[in-house]
């Protein structure tokens, strides 16, 4: 079986631990990939259960522990590969645990929008792939998740919605988190980015007074 190779680190992520480089908890991530909301850099096994409860969410989830009992982890398949020195934490052990942060950092890609972001930007392709092992046995090739992250310092520049469409889809991309749209709840929806992305799952948050808004894109 394929080995587990997701990069983590101790919460919380040093802000300026690599210029290419950026983190998702592994609750988000989780979170993401069920096409489900998000919840903030501070949670606990409980308040991840309850948030997956408010939702109606229903599959089975993979949870371990770390040897000294301080942190969970969330996996985002459930044949992934337990985290070294964790344990898998059986459902009728999960209230023991309520209060145990669960704060797992993943290391995904930053890009840089100084090179991204420009009128005549040819696509430069970040090769990143996050492993998740396979429930066969046999099967050696371990499918994979594309997640890239990207501080846009606003998209109202029509050239950067399609530079970021080309970019997405040339590379195939599974996972886009977009900060700093500087976009209304109305230009997001109908943007250039919106309106012609296809087969991909568009989420905003508006930005205030021309500040923040984020977006999350995911390929159906």
């Amino acid at each position: 079986m394929a080995s587990n190779s997701t990069e983590v680190f101790p919460y919380p992520l040093a802000p300026n631990t690599s210029s290419h480089a950026e983190g998702i908890t592994c609750f988000n991530l989780f979170l993401l990939t069920n096409n489900l909301s998000l919840l903030t850099q501070n949670e606990t096994l409980g308040s991840l259960l309850n948030h997956l409860q408010n939702l109606f969410f229903l599959q089975p989830i993979k949870i371990s522990i770390n040897q000294y009992q301080t942190e969970s982890h969330i996996y985002t398949n459930s044949d992934d590969s337990l985290l070294p020195n964790y344990i898998l934490l059986l459902p009728e052990k999960f209230h023991k645990f309520y209060n145990t942060p669960i704060r797992t950092i993943l290391k995904i890609p930053h890009i840089d929008p100084n090179t991204l972001l420009q009128p005549n930007f040819t696509p430069n392709p970040i090769t990143y792939e996050l492993p998740i092992t396979t429930h066969l046995e046999n099967e050696m090739q371990a499918q994979s998740l594309k997640i890239y992250s990207l501080n846009t310092n606003s998209l109202l520049e029509n050239y950067k919605q399609l530079s970021l469409i080309d970019h997405i889809t040339e590379n195939q991309i599974d996972i886009f988190g977009i900060s700093e749209t500087h976009l209304n709840l109305k230009e997001a929806k109908f943007s250039t980015l919106s309106k012609n992305l296809t087969n991909y799952q568009k989420f905003w948050a508006p930005c205030r007074n021309r500040q923040g808004g984020v977006g999350i894109i995911i390929h159906n």
